[in-house]
């Protein structure tokens, strides 16, 4: 089962356990340098962003955790020169040399990796007594992204709604290693925070939407995209008997999956230019708009209802407006494609 590695790097508790000994590698099987950075940082950094040193007295943030070219994370302290990944970061803090920091790692976060106890002495960690203050970068600086091949938990994702591989190429869909403002790394792909990035392309420009679905804290959503863009307008056909008129690209991707034309606004609340109107009646019969049914989806659909007659259709009404599917990509997400397709096909 281990014939390739070397045996010193296994220790035989039992028949039927075997123990890893301290080694950088065994340490990050089980953690991330993420993890690492932000026990002995004290807070759930964000990458890229300017804090305060903890590696010496520092009034003026000049310190940062980010994401290199090549996928790393490592620190740099602008205020003395200091860089490295997190285990040079654990032997900057404490004074120690790598293999004590490689126990102090084990011991604290308790990863029962295998070591001899006689030769170093780790006294717990306490954490910091001041706070870290971080400083906000702007957001309105070029966006970019560094894309990965589709992992397991990005094709589980969109599965669920119906949405294949094909699909999200098709729509100009990535995902992303991670995310840059500027030069600065501002977030980073993790297993249960994914990240995507929706690419747009008009007047020669090409911008970026960035998606983090499973985001519990800071922003789902980050764009330096034109208001006016119409998501999935370039997929488009040239004719149609008809086409609804959606507030996401996720949705506009779930209807392309069940046999629909659709295109989306940047939001519900996202007015069209007259061109535009006349063009998409040039192109399409019938013009349906699919919004929440909440105030503002509502509002929206009847603002674009009476200033260029699209027709609105709802999945909710008054007697259903609890069931909990506010969109045709949660609806998608608990039905079969059939179901789904039929539920859209009672609407127009």
């Amino acid at each position: 089962m281990h014939g390739k590695l070397p045996s010193y790097l296994f220790t035989m508790e039992s028949p039927y356990k075997i123990t890893l000994s301290l080694t950088k590698d065994h340490i990050l099987d089980k953690i991330s340098q993420y993890q690492i950075f932000s026990y002995y940082v004290g807070c759930d950094f964000k990458s890229g962003v300017v804090m305060n040193s903890p590696l010496r007295q520092d009034d003026k943030p000049s310190f940062s955790i980010f994401t290199d070219r090549k996928g790393t994370l490592r620190f740099k302290d602008f205020g003395n020169g200091d860089t490295g990944d997190a285990f040079t970061f654990i032997q900057t803090l404490f004074g120690c040399d790598f293999y004590s920091a490689l126990v102090r790692i084990n011991e604290d976060f308790k990863l029962d990796l295998m070591y001899n106890k006689k030769n170093v002495v780790v006294k717990p960690f306490d954490g910091f007594k001041t706070a870290i203050k971080e400083l906000k970068f702007d957001a309105k600086k070029t966006i970019g992204v560094k894309t990965q091949p589709l992992t397991f938990i990005d094709k589980h994702y969109w599965e669920q709604y119906g949405i294949t591989e094909e699909i999200l190429k098709y729509y100009n869909v990535f995902s992303c290693k991670c995310v840059f403002i500027g030069e600065n790394v501002v977030g980073y792909y993790k297993n249960n925070d994914p990240i995507y990035g929706y690419l747009f392309y008009k007047d020669s420009v090409y911008t970026w939407k960035i998606y983090r679905p499973l985001c519990l804290t800071g922003h789902k959503w980050m764009s330096n995209t034109n208001r006016t863009i119409f998501q999935g307008w370039d997929q488009l056909p040239e004719r149609g008997e008809f086409i609804i008129i959606t507030k996401s690209l996720k949705d506009v991707m779930v209807l392309r999956s069940l046999g629909f034309i659709s295109a989306a606004l940047q939001n519900e609340i996202t007015s069209i230019k007259d061109t535009v109107a006349r063009e998409l009646y040039e192109r399409f019969n019938k013009i349906y708009i699919l919004n929440d049914f909440d105030l503002t989806g509502v509002k929206g659909a009847n603002n674009l209802k009476k200033k260029y007659g699209f027709k609105p259709i709802f999945l909710q009404d008054f007697s259903n407006r609890n069931n909990g599917f506010k969109d045709i990509s949660d609806f998608r997400k608990d039905h079969t494609a059939e179901q789904s397709k039929n539920k859209i096909n009672k609407l127009i």
